[in-house]
């Protein structure tokens, strides 16, 4: 974000579909090697390419491997 703040997109089920909801993460590199990200639950789903075409509250569908759900 440009206020200096980071967020990532979780797949949230609603209502048989799926949106996206922002969560902020907290990010720290305590070797300079390694990225830990600490905010969001064990078991959240992320969004892992392409969070900076969408928005908070977006339908969209998950894409897994060569096929895309729900189509």
């Amino acid at each position: 974000r440009p206020d200096g703040t980071h967020v990532v997109y979780e797949f949230v089920e609603q209502e048989g579909d799926f949106i996206v909801r922002e969560v902020p993460v907290q990010l720290a590199s305590p070797s300079g090697v390694t990225l830990d990200v600490s905010g969001l639950s064990p078991d959240a789903e992320i969004v892992r390419v392409g969070g900076h075409l969408l928005s908070d509250g977006q339908r969209v569908k998950r894409y897994v491997g060569l096929t895309v759900e729900g189509l």
